[in-house]
């Protein structure tokens, strides 16, 4: 097993409504180097929905196969890409189904206390 060294730096800007995070790698640093940007914001259409813009710069000095290297590089990023996405995607799915539930739950016990308040008012009637 392989293991991989990020450092990563986070700033919320609530003035306008971003999330920006910013991730380099620092082992292998003399192979090459990846610098990753995300801004996270609100859809300007939509305020209920979150958007995404990813940034990535792959560099090499080695001499005589950076070129090899970068490309070896950006073929790994969009691959581990591909595998946060579907990740990312996995976790909100879940969070949307949970608040789904309970919404489902608050309407059921709304609709109880509503029928137990007409049943009192039918009863109380008679």
């Amino acid at each position: 097993m392989m293991v991989k060294y990020f450092l990563g730096q986070s700033v919320l800007r609530s003035f306008w409504d971003q999330v920006f995070a910013a991730f380099w790698n620092i082992n292998h640093t003399r192979l090459m180097v990846v610098e990753e940007r995300c801004v996270y914001c609100m859809n300007p259409d939509n305020s209920g929905w979150a958007e995404i813009r990813r940034e990535a710069w792959v560099s090499s000095s080695l001499f005589g196969i950076s070129r090899t290297v970068q490309e070896f590089g950006l073929a790994r990023f969009k691959s581990n890409v591909t595998k946060t996405m579907k990740g990312f995607e996995n976790i909100l799915a879940k969070l949307q189904a949970k608040e789904a539930r309970e919404k489902a739950k608050e309407t059921a016990l709304a609709a109880t206390e509503k029928a137990k308040d007409l049943a009192n008012k039918a009863a109380t009637k008679q």
